[in-house]
């Protein structure tokens, strides 16, 4: 028959404790070690990674992010750093004003209170604004010039086309200076020239049948102070009143050709009515046609050399009138420059003419033809990085006007700024290729 033995525990010896501390003890510095290593490595790896985000932007451009200090390749201003301590995230959202503003999502800068606008942290946007390096090779083969941008005073040579015209203001108009009738008119058609002091009509006034017995009797007496008066106010000759039978001749005022006749046999003539429009060819309008996108260029004064249709003789004048309205049916608005008619030209002739044009009031920034690309509406120059002559960085302007052959600048460049002036199209195409960096990859 089996016995049930009573449990007896035995008391633990000390070499057995001293196991146990041992244990527990190298239990506890083993998790201290690992508790150490993982949590210093992702400290160490974000510090690595925030030291590595740091970028360098422009206070008046943000949209300039470079990895390194230098200038600003807009504006020429010193970049200040920008740390960008999130990297889980690809954009970001900064004060145009306050760039050191960084925020995960858009919303308001907590200084100005102005809206924040988006920055993209990837390469492929900032690509746009970084510079990039360009082999000599593909600038000595492309031809490539450089041009340093400067202010000056726009000038520009308009090609315009108009007629020679009469002079208006050699239009002279003699009037009857006394009532009667008209018995002859010795003016046969308009157009027909005349000398001053000619003989135009043949004229019955009963004023001056009055006048020629006042003047026979004044020289009977010796008295003619008051009728010489008389024959000067009504612009006669003592001549002209020795007409027989109340018949007087009337002579011309002027020289030149006539305009308008008003002279009719039978006619009768009241005391200030017209007579005759005569026009003088000594001076002549040279009347062009400027188009709308050229007229802003235009000032009075400004020099015109010009062709007459059927002549090589270059003619030389200066801009005296610019009209204020365009013409309705040509849409083209009118300069004009007087000239002498040295060489007797008929007016409505054809000329060819350029206007040389100065502004001084105003320096612009301008640029050559040749230094732009057009991307649709967009026109872009490539710039040059002041610090490092091999690279460059395309640049999106916007153009004020164009002048012959070169381009006013109103916004994206600066004077003194480097650009690329000849061979664009090479450089683009070798940043397109190499960097993706290129005018049609923005």
């Amino acid at each position: 028959m089996e016995k049930n033995i009573p449990y007896r525990s035995t008391p633990p010896t000390s070499i057995t404790m001293k196991k146990i501390v041992i244990t527990a003890a190298i239990t506890c510095l083993l998790t201290l070690v690992l508790v150490n290593v993982f949590s210093d490595t992702p400290e160490e790896n974000h510090t690595s990674r925030v030291e590595s985000s740091s970028s360098w932007t422009c206070s008046m451009h943000p949209k300039v992010m470079r990895k390194e200090a230098g200038s600003c390749p807009i504006c020429g201003m010193d970049l200040i750093e920008v740390v960008k301590t999130e990297t889980t995230s690809s954009s970001s959202w900064t004060c145009s004003m306050h760039p050191k503003v960084m925020r995960k999502e858009a919303g308001s800068c907590p200084i100005c209170g102005m809206d924040l606008i988006e920055v993209e942290s990837d390469t492929e946007d900032n690509a746009s604004y970084d510079f990039q390096r360009l082999p000599n090779s593909t600038l000595y083969f492309g031809n490539a010039e450089t041009y340093t941008v400067k202010k000056s005073y726009p000038s520009k040579t308009i090609r315009a086309a108009g007629k020679l015209h009469i002079n208006e203001e050699k239009i002279r108009i003699q009037t009857a200076h006394v009532t009667g009738r008209v018995e002859k008119s010795f003016i046969k058609y308009e157009g027909q020239k005349i000398r001053k002091g000619q003989k135009i009509m043949q004229i019955y006034a009963p004023t001056l049948i009055t006048l020629q017995k006042e003047w026979q009797l004044s020289k009977k007496k010796g008295n003619l102070k008051n009728v010489l008066s008389k024959i000067k106010n009504l612009k006669l000759t003592t001549k002209q009143l020795n007409g027989k039978n109340g018949y007087f001749d009337i002579y011309a005022e002027f020289s030149g050709f006539i305009k308008k006749n008003y002279l009719e046999r039978g006619k009768h003539l009241k005391k200030g009515q017209y007579i005759l429009e005569v026009i003088s060819l000594e001076t002549l309008w040279a009347n062009f046609e400027v188009y709308p996108e050229d007229i802003d260029f235009v000032d009075m004064g400004d020099p015109i050399a010009f062709l007459v249709e059927g002549s090589s003789d270059t003619l030389r004048s200066k801009v005296s009138f610019i009209s204020p309205w365009v013409h309705k049916k040509n849409q083209t608005y009118l300069v004009r420059a007087s000239v002498r008619n040295t060489q007797n030209f008929e007016p409505n002739r054809y000329i060819f003419g350029t206007i040389t044009s100065h502004k001084k009031n105003l320096k612009e920034l301008i640029i050559p033809r040749s230094a732009v690309l057009w991307k649709g509406t967009q026109s872009i120059v490539f710039l040059q990085d002041p610090e490092k002559e091999s690279y460059f960085a395309p640049q999106t302007i916007e153009i004020g006007g164009e002048i012959n052959d070169r381009y006013i600048v109103k916004k994206g460049l600066f004077e003194g700024c480097i650009i690329i002036s000849k061979g664009t199209l090479v450089v683009d195409s070798d940043l397109e290729i190499q960097h993706s960096n290129g005018m049609f990859s923005q």
